[in-house]
């Protein structure tokens, strides 16, 4: 329901002028459901990003340049639905063979997660990193909030980036 909203965001907000919908951009929201439009746009933005092959064939003639573990991921995912652990040679030809898959080094180490709110006016008015502790369907289950160093200065990159950064 994100994109609808996000597709009506400004027609419905004209119409009924005391309504204000709370939805980032329709641009944003296509942005963020396509994992390697994100990494593109983070890697453009100077943001890192783990390596990653956006297609099984630039994968495959890379293999010979990357280093195990591996991890293969839906572009249009979510949920961790069809994560797929690469250990091994036979795990990766099988992940690129579905044809669905992007592949990328796996970053091993503590998750986190940022949560921002961005007003209306573009400003961000808060920003609280998180730390993984439990996970259940890709979302957090349990988290510790952690100052996270140069957190807000990538959150303040990806808004100034006029994205149409709009609410949580």
């Amino acid at each position: 329901e994100l994109q609808v909203f996000a597709d009506h965001r400004d027609e419905w907000e004209q119409r009924f002028s005391e309504l204000y919908v709370v939805s980032h951009g329709p641009h944003f929201v296509r942005l963020c459901r396509d994992k390697a439009a994100t990494m593109t746009a983070l890697e453009a933005l100077d943001i890192g990003v783990p390596r990653t092959y956006y297609s099984p064939n630039s994968a495959k003639s890379a293999n010979d340049f990357v280093s195990w573990p591996l991890i293969g991921k839906p572009v249009d995912g979510s949920s961790s639905i069809g994560i797929k652990d690469i250990a091994s040679q036979a795990d990766f030809e099988q992940a690129v063979a579905s044809n669905r898959l992007m592949i990328q080094e796996k970053v091993v180490g503590d998750e986190f997660t940022v949560n921002a709110y961005v007003g209306k006016d573009s400003e961000i008015k808060a920003i609280i990193p998180h730390r993984r502790v439990a996970t259940r369907g890709g979302e957090v289950e349990k988290g510790i909030v952690e100052v996270l160093e140069g957190i807000e200065e990538i959150t303040a990159r990806l808004v100034s980036a006029h994205m149409d950064i709009r609410g949580p």
